[in-house]
């Protein structure tokens, strides 16, 4: 096995003073980057090279910073590294996963959770056009793409960083050469959802106002709210007004209520219209005034 790229992740956050981090947390996360890396090898290469991650552990105040290396073997000894087919591969995997070039992680980033709406093939070329609801259409790599689209593979991304999910871990990024290749903050976690696998899923989100109903403070667990029509069930994605309901920075009264960017999903499962709520980002937490009365005014917080 000869070591063809060397590149560091790293997590950041106060759980992580004097180096120490759970090797629970740590361990899927190292775990799902290789498999990301076995699912760019069936990409590039069929699965014909033999590519595997090795870990070097460097432990700074406040910060996990774990060194990899990329190997991979080959069928002949004497063989320039540099020219060699293997090499080669390994050059493309550590670019479209997102390590050394614009790659997966970064897509699944700019995608900001969202499905994609739009994908033009440019001809001639191996780019493809793709455009998410909201945002310019922009020009990627098909190999990029093809794992964008995967749910094996979307899975694996997600379990890479889940420990922003935990409290004290509030960065990781990753460092090629030196340079700071792609990096994700706790708000932004929830980018990195797998794909759904339900049939024609639509997506939608808009600015709405909901009363809290019910809290619940168990991991997983959803909030009922109701938004002036109905009461629904909800799945809260902002990480940080959770943990400040953790901490008590955000306290609750009889009727409190929130102004909040509110995701709708449906889609059809066994002949049925299915639909699911998740409050992507709290915007405002306010009680109710003394006069009974909403604020409804377009001043943002």
């Amino acid at each position: 096995m000869d070591k063809l790229s060397e590149f560091q992740i790293y997590f950041d956050g106060s759980a992580l003073e004097g180096g120490v981090i759970d090797a629970r947390e740590l361990a899927p996360s190292l775990i799902a980057l290789a498999d990301l890396f076995d699912a760019s090898n069936q990409e590039v290469t069929g699965g014909n090279a033999d590519v595997k991650l090795k870990v070097h552990a460097d432990f700074k105040n406040k910060c996990f910073e774990v060194n990899l290396s990329v190997f991979a073997g080959y069928a002949k000894q004497f063989v320039d590294i540099f020219s060699a087919p293997e090499a080669q591969a390994v050059g493309v995997m550590c670019s479209i996963v997102g390590v050394s070039g614009i790659g997966l992680l970064q897509l699944i980033k700019r995608s900001k959770g969202k499905p994609l709406k739009r994908k033009i093939s440019i001809q001639r070329t191996e780019k493809v056009e793709v455009e998410f609801e909201g945002e310019e259409p922009f020009e990627i790599d098909q190999k990029v793409l093809n794992l964008f689209e995967s749910q094996k593979v979307r899975e694996a991304a997600s379990k890479f960083v889940e420990p922003l999910g935990s409290a004290g871990y509030d960065e990781v990024g990753i460092r090629y050469k030196g340079e700071e290749t792609f990096h994700l903050n706790k708000t932004e976690v929830y980018y990195f959802r797998p794909l759904s696998e339900n049939e024609e899923e639509l997506v939608s989100e808009a600015q709405a106002y909901v009363r809290i109903d019910a809290m619940s403070f168990k991991e997983g667990n959803k909030w009922r709210v109701h938004d002036g029509s109905s009461s629904k069930n909800v799945e809260i994605l902002d990480i940080d007004f959770l943990r400040r309901v953790r901490v008590r920075e955000e306290l609750f009264g009889n009727n409190d209520y929130l102004r909040v960017l509110m995701r709708t999903k449906q889609w059809r499962e066994d002949g049925k219209i299915k639909v699911s709520h998740a409050i992507v980002k709290v915007l405002k937490h306010e009680g109710i005034p003394k006069n009974g009365k909403l604020d409804f005014g377009s001043d943002e917080s």
